[in-house]
């Protein structure tokens, strides 16, 4: 399976904890090896052992902003992450759904309980919905490259996240992005849309990829496209973050996210990023992805899944900083 392009922390994280040296005299235990291994995977049971494989969702994605990715780590990608995120909305009793819900009336519905829209209060919500959010800690390639990905499975959906970041609100637009996506509609059973490049720093986009955009920034913010006026021709990273901690409360905006859009309207991304230190006081990225994956260990409800789905999702969904 390295062979075929899969990592060996992956093919290492899909060996089920039950095999030991006696099961290898079995015939029955190397076939449930087999058949382990493919659902965690994605691929065809028969091609275990092959160099080449066939994956069971070869065809069922949609890819963004593809940078340098080659065909076959396109289709590890997207069978892992649909055969990722079906194992882990087994663990979901409710069948709820984010899919038709207005950008206005899901920002409305978080602003009833948070004081902005910020990367708390959107998975919150996620979970309320019955979407759940995990951060990968097992990912199928070498290179990390993925940002995120959303998949569908029985007319539900999972977000994953794969993009490493020092704050939360650099978080915050891309699971909003995701979040779209289902929202949209751009995702049915079985299928997925896999984001390569940053959402935020990608100017050639399809449609979709607008659509998502632009639900995004309203759900964040409240407008499809925010402009943000000010009175200086130049701001420091101390003055933008200054003004963004009041002016963002009072419109319901997280200041990091509006500091974030300040720097990307006015070309000052470095000043941007160095006001979220002053916002933030300190970094948060260390530990960012544990914490999601801490909150999704509370919400998942473990008692609905198999054995081997459970030692699974707590691989994927793991809480050590790394």
């Amino acid at each position: 399976m390295n062979e075929a392009g899969f990592s060996k922390q992956v093919i290492d994280a899909a060996w089920p904890t039950w095999w030991d040296e006696d099961s290898d005299s079995s015939a029955s235990a190397k076939a449930s090896l087999r058949f382990a291994i493919s659902r965690r995977l994605g691929i065809s049971p028969t091609d275990i052992v092959g160099e080449r494989v066939n994956f069971f969702w070869d065809d069922d994605a949609k890819y963004k902003n593809l940078t340098t990715e080659s065909a076959e780590e396109i289709s590890i990608l997207s069978s892992f992450g649909i055969s990722a995120a079906k194992a882990i909305l087994t663990g979901i009793k409710e069948a709820s759904t984010i899919s038709g819900i207005t950008s206005l009336d899901l920002r409305k519905a978080i602003l009833g309980s948070h004081q902005y829209v910020d990367l708390q209060g959107l998975l919150a919500t996620c979970w309320s919905l019955g979407t759940p959010v995990g951060y990968l800690k097992i990912f199928p390639l070498e290179a990390k490259r993925m940002q995120a990905m959303c998949a569908g499975s029985n007319q539900q959906a999972a977000i994953l996240l794969g993009k490493k970041a020092p704050y939360p609100a650099m978080i915050a637009f891309t699971l909003a992005h995701e979040i779209a996506h289902i929202a949209l509609g751009h995702i049915g059973d079985g299928t997925a849309v896999v984001d390569f490049g940053d959402p935020a720093q990608t100017n050639e986009k399809d449609d979709q990829e607008v659509e998502a955009d632009r639900y995004a920034m309203a759900l964040l913010t409240g407008e499809e496209e925010l402009i943000i006026e000010t009175n200086v021709d130049s701001f420091t990273a101390r003055s933008l973050a200054d003004a963004v901690m009041e002016v963002g409360p009072k419109r319901g905006i997280d200041p990091a996210i509006l500091a974030l859009c300040a720097g990307f309207q006015y070309n000052a991304w470095p000043s941007a990023i160095k006001a979220l230190k002053y916002i933030y006081g300190e970094l948060r990225g260390p530990t960012l992805s544990s914490e999601i994956n801490a909150l999704a260990h509370t919400q998942l409800d473990w008692t609905l899944m198999s054995d081997d789905t459970v030692d699974w999702v707590r691989k994927l969904f793991a809480t050590n900083d790394d």
